[in-house]
């Protein structure tokens, strides 16, 4: 492990990592170069400038390798408005106050399984802990990820939620009480 490093990297400073960022984001979702420079130029661009937005980049061996983020989740976000219906249906409103989004995260799948996802999410739930944070992952019941966050906590909120437009592609939100 002492090849992996986590860094912490300020709001300001997301510009200077975004290639980085893009690479990973590219190579553990088989996106184009299009597609990533799309998520950079896009929701990543728009994420970094909201409240609490908060960064992990790891390196394995000094080379970029992957990154989590999140956000203070807030009323007029597209995510927080679009599961808050669901969620109130369900009972569980609730989740969502004071909550933090765990927006992103991704390892090159050229070095997963040596443990750099488990230290991104680890060391992101200390920076936040004591809040309540929430996040989306694909109702696959193979889905890797999942197993993971169960392991650190998290537990099934909205175990079978469809985003408009994309119901055909169940998803989970799974939170993790701070």
């Amino acid at each position: 492990m002492s090849d992996i490093a986590i860094h912490r990297i300020e709001p300001f400073r997301t510009r200077d990592i975004a290639g980085a960022v893009g690479r990973v984001y590219r190579n553990a979702y088989g996106m184009t170069n299009e597609e990533a420079g799309a998520f950079i130029n896009g929701a990543f661009a728009k994420h970094a400038m909201w409240p609490g937005f908060l960064l992990y980049v790891a390196t394995f061996n000094e080379i970029p390798a992957g990154f989590i983020y999140g956000y203070e989740s807030r009323p007029g976000q597209w995510w927080h408005d679009t599961i808050r219906p669901a969620m109130a249906a369900a009972g569980c409103a609730g989740w969502q106050d004071h909550a933090f989004e765990l927006a992103e995260i991704a390892v090159d799948p050229a070095v997963q399984g040596r443990g750099i996802g488990t230290r991104l999410i680890e060391t992101f739930l200390t920076q936040v802990a004591g809040r309540t944070v929430l996040l989306s992952t694909p109702a696959d019941p193979e889905d890797r990820a999942k197993a993971l966050y169960r392991r650190l906590g998290f537990v099934d909120v909205l175990p079978d939620f469809g985003y408009p437009g994309f119901e055909d592609e169940p998803a989970v939100i799974m939170g993790r009480r701070g």
